[in-house]
């Protein structure tokens, strides 16, 4: 069975927001009507509403982004243009997929937006078009002092963008299935032996003894478990040069481990649907997803679900949980003329320092605020995964912007070819190896992880 892999910088689009949508207009004015707010917003960094832009002079910039964060994109161009009512903001958005492509040859062309939201896989080939920060409007120590991990964006002394908010994995659970196989919250595993345990109580098998529910649903996820596993041993991905390791006893020992939830615990079978169906097909009672299942599962209002972090070895806390993914803000072009450029700076500066929009984006995309101050925010703490996630999210590693031929390649020559064609992982990891230097470091030179900038890098090795 060939297993589609599923890369985390795309999963927003099960949120379901599929349909293309473009060329809203917003905003007006003549050009003479003076802003009418006063006062700032911010925290550290703050924004003047009674700043006049573009010297009231009118202007209109147009703004790509993608389908998901349309809502929250058309309500920041409402309010920024209430503010600044000589300033248009036209909105175009389009698929996930579609619109990287078509951003990087508007781009190269000159075509392209003032403004445009990326994911940060998307870096290597859309960082060029992208306008630096400049020190006067965002000071750097003010933006160290409001969000965190920016030292992991910095590039060759500048920034180009950070995050809105990160998100990691977890465990999602059945809770009609948790209770009837007799556990409680008291069993929620905090170890990964308990977890197999738990694992155990939950699956299902017919007479013949073949798993007709799994109790941990992993498939098209299993690479992604495979990694935790070796972050959790206290590796990193890469080594200081940039270099994918993947060849050694961590992996190994990991891979191994991997392996054991189909063939020795028989908890997670091969046969079953990619995890995170088996979950809302209600043929698995857990399953290890991402946080951007908490928005999704809410086309599945049948299903009674909770969420736990990930276990760790020992029950302590885990040198580092899993990888994180950061959810980019938009960018400026530095294609744009002058005046677009500047608007477009000052927008994103406004997007900053505005909370309520920053919440909207967080709840939107079940992603952890980046804003220090919105961690402990009502909303976001009524979030089951945010709330969960918070608790851990200093502890899991952003690698940097890592291109996905790096997990195709994983999933293909290591976890596919042991978990589906029973390949030695000796040989599995060796083969991994050899694609990865022969492929994947050709491809992409320039990549540069930013693993041993991770706050506890002390305790890897």
């Amino acid at each position: 069975m060939k297993r589609k892999i599923i890369v985390m910088s795309v999963l927003f689009l099960f949120c379901g927001f599929l349909v293309f949508a473009g060329g809203g207009r917003q905003g007006s004015g003549s050009g003479t009507a003076a802003p009418t707010m006063t006062g700032t917003i911010g925290n550290t960094l703050k924004y003047d509403l009674a700043a006049p832009i573009n010297n009231g002079q009118n202007i209109t910039i147009e703004f790509w982004t993608q389908n998901e964060l349309q809502s929250t994109h058309q309500k920041l161009a409402d309010e920024y243009t209430k503010v600044h009512p000589n300033v248009r903001i036209n909105l175009t958005t389009s698929a996930y997929e579609d619109l990287w492509p078509k951003l990087a040859i508007a781009l190269q062309t000159g075509t392209g937006p003032d403004v445009f939201h990326f994911a940060n896989a998307q870096y290597g080939l859309l960082g060029p078009y992208m306008a630096a920060y400049p020190e006067d409007v965002f000071p750097m120590a003010a933006l160290k002092a409001d969000f965190d991990r920016v030292d992991n964006y910095i590039d060759n002394g500048k920034l180009y963008y950070l995050d809105m908010g990160v998100m990691t994995s977890g465990i999602f659970y059945n809770k009609k299935m948790w209770r009837e196989a007799g556990l409680t919250d008291a069993d929620i595993p905090t170890t990964w032996d308990q977890l197999i345990t738990v694992a155990k109580k939950l699956t299902k098998y017919d007479a013949a003894g073949n798993i007709t529910r799994e109790g941990f649903s992993i498939n098209s996820n299993d690479q992604f478990v495979l990694q935790a596993l070796v972050l959790q041993s206290g590796s990193f991905l890469f080594d200081s040069s940039g270099k994918p390791v993947v060849n050694n006893d961590v992996w190994r020992q990991s891979l191994k481990f991997l392996q054991d939830f189909y063939t020795v615990h028989k908890v997670s079978s091969t046969q079953f649907p990619d995890g995170h169906e088996a979950f809302v097909n209600e043929q698995g009672a857990m399953a290890y997803i991402w946080g951007w299942a908490g928005t999704w599962l809410v086309n599945y209002p049948d299903i009674e679900w909770g969420f736990f972090n990930l276990p760790s070895k020992d029950g302590r806390p885990a040198p580092a949980y899993d990888r994180n993914d950061g959810e980019a803000t938009f960018s400026v072009s530095n294609t744009a003329r002058r005046e677009a450029q500047a608007v477009g700076l000052d927008l994103l500066k406004y997007f900053y320092c505005n909370d309520e929009i920053l919440i909207d984006v967080a709840m939107a995309l079940n992603i952890v605020p980046s804003k220090k101050s919105l961690l402990n925010n009502p909303t976001i703490r009524s979030n089951v995964v945010l709330n969960t996630q918070t608790k851990i999210i200093d502890r899991t590693i952003w690698p940097g912007a890592v291109p996905d031929p790096y997990f195709d390649t994983i999933n293909t020559y290591a976890v596919e070819a042991v978990l589906l064609n029973n390949a030695n992982i000796d040989a599995a990891l060796t083969e991994t190896q050899n694609m990865m230097e022969r492929d994947f470091v050709r491809a992409f030179p320039n990549f540069k992880p930013v693993e041993r900038q991770y706050a506890h890098a002390g305790e890897m090795r």
